[in-house]
């Protein structure tokens, strides 16, 4: 996940992922810091614990609405930057028909830098706060549907029909990381779908559907002619 922490002293302690190398967990802290520890299923309970706690405390504290508020602010602000800009690059263009003042000159081009250099700034802090408030909404996602996934992941039927092909058979906070939150979402649509209407799974036997085998008599329109022939008979 990514780093959520709102300080240094958070940073210390807040888990971005954990890998397993020789028996041990390598746990990445947002700090830079790295922490070994044994690999065993207490330890891996726990740091997925407070992995899990990391996300449901930034959800609590109302962190992914004011994040909302930052990206739509800076939406806004970019768009004024635009404007600005092409304000100067409109005014510069009648000042050079006009001959307009050194100074007037000077001031456009210093204003029409301002507006780049924050449109740049804005578009850069815009890109993070976005992959930030993604990373929240999909790890919450997760947690909120986390048992109908990975029930989902252990129907055949469910993993065939998913368009990103699984290697796993269940994901934790810590793996899901790598998911795309599209798929998260076509796993939990299906496995609504499977919930509703269970299909069967595995090999059918070919009388329980209609296939295009049908017998050639079955098919045959002349019998269709010479039954309204007999009809006429009458």
């Amino acid at each position: 996940m990514l780093d959520y922490s709102q300080n240094d002293d958070e940073k210390k302690i807040f888990i971005l992922n954990y890998e397993v190398d020789n028996g041990m967990l390598i746990i990445h802290l947002a700090s830079g810091l790295t922490y070994r520890v044994p690999d065993t299923g207490k330890n891996r309970e726990i740091v997925n614990r407070k992995m899990e706690e990391q996300v449901r405390e930034v959800s609590d504290k109302n962190t992914v609405t004011l994040l909302k508020q930052d990206i739509n602010d800076i939406k806004v602000k970019s768009i004024k930057c635009v404007m600005l800009f092409v304000t100067v690059i409109i005014l510069s263009m009648l000042g050079f028909s006009s001959n307009i003042s050194i100074a007037l000159s000077t001031c456009l081009g210093v204003t029409g830098t301002i507006a780049v250099s924050t449109l740049v700034a804005s578009l850069i802090k815009l890109i993070k706060l976005n992959r930030l408030y993604k990373d929240i909404e999909k790890n919450k996602f997760f947690l909120d549907n986390e048992k109908e996934i990975n029930e989902g992941l252990k129907e055949e039927i469910i993993r065939d029909n998913i368009t990103t092909k699984i290697k796993t058979d269940n994901f934790d906070i810590n793996t899901v990381d790598k998911v795309p939150q599209k798929v998260l979402d076509e796993i939990a649509n299906l496995a609504n779908v499977q919930r509703n209407f269970e299909f069967e799974d595995g090999n059918f036997e070919e009388h329980e559907f209609e296939d295009s085998n049908f017998e050639e008599q079955e098919l045959n329109h002349p019998k269709v002619k010479s039954r309204k022939r007999e009809i006429n008979k009458w």
